[in-house]
């Protein structure tokens, strides 16, 4: 489900929604492996994904914070999210001279 930004009331019934649907744990499982920045999955939104990929261990240890690996991985602390951002100019900057 997709509230509007900044509708808390709208989160909260959507997660009331999810703690009753009878597909939750197939949805969990399914926000898990998939990462997904918009809306609520399985009663969660936001950083409670990432928490949880984390908690499944789904986000690779390996992979440093601050790095596009982790980023892709699920990870969207500050860091990764400014290392994504500059593998995306960069790419951008080197399609630009073709």
């Amino acid at each position: 489900m997709f509230p509007v930004r900044g509708d808390w009331q709208g989160v909260e019934r959507a997660k009331a929604i999810c703690a009753t649907c009878p597909v939750i744990d197939s949805c969990l499982e399914w926000i898990s492996r998939n990462p997904e920045r918009y809306g609520i999955w399985a009663g969660i939104a936001g950083k409670e994904i990432t928490e949880e990929r984390k908690r499944r261990e789904i986000i690779p240890n390996k992979a440093k914070h601050g790095s596009r690996a982790k980023y892709t991985a699920g990870c969207r602390c500050e860091h990764c999210t400014e290392a994504n951002a500059d593998y995306k100019r960069k790419t951008r900057n080197t399609y630009a001279a073709f």
